[in-house]
């Protein structure tokens, strides 16, 4: 079962898509900022993480995961929002939020289902 670390500040969102993705087979882990999410990476090395774009605690989710790359260069990540990615992300893969089929699709494809 391949686990998930999701990182958004968005509570209700969170819930959801944790809900979701448990409902799909896979072991979630959550956390709402950039440095508890990257805390939760090194300590559980979870399959993929998922990030928010922005967060509310003054961290954003490009920096989040560019920290992750730096402790394991393999990682495999997807950022996520409902704005478009700066130039800076163009290497990231990207869902745009609300996810749709296309999304969990994208999730899964990056997991190698």
């Amino acid at each position: 079962m391949a686990r998930v670390l999701l990182i958004d500040d968005q509570n209700l969102w969170l819930r959801s898509m944790e809900r979701v993705l448990k409902r799909m087979g896979y072991d979630v882990l959550t956390t709402e900022s950039e440095d508890a999410g990257v805390e939760t990476w090194t300590a559980e090395r979870p399959d993929i993480a998922v990030v928010d774009m922005d967060l509310a605690d003054g961290g954003d989710g490009i920096t989040a995961i560019r920290r992750i790359q730096a402790i394991d260069p393999n990682a495999r990540v997807v950022l996520t929002s409902g704005s478009t990615p700066p130039a800076s992300a163009s290497d990231l893969p990207f869902i745009t939020k609300p996810w749709g089929r296309e999304g969990f699709a994208t999730l899964s494809v990056l997991l190698g289902g």
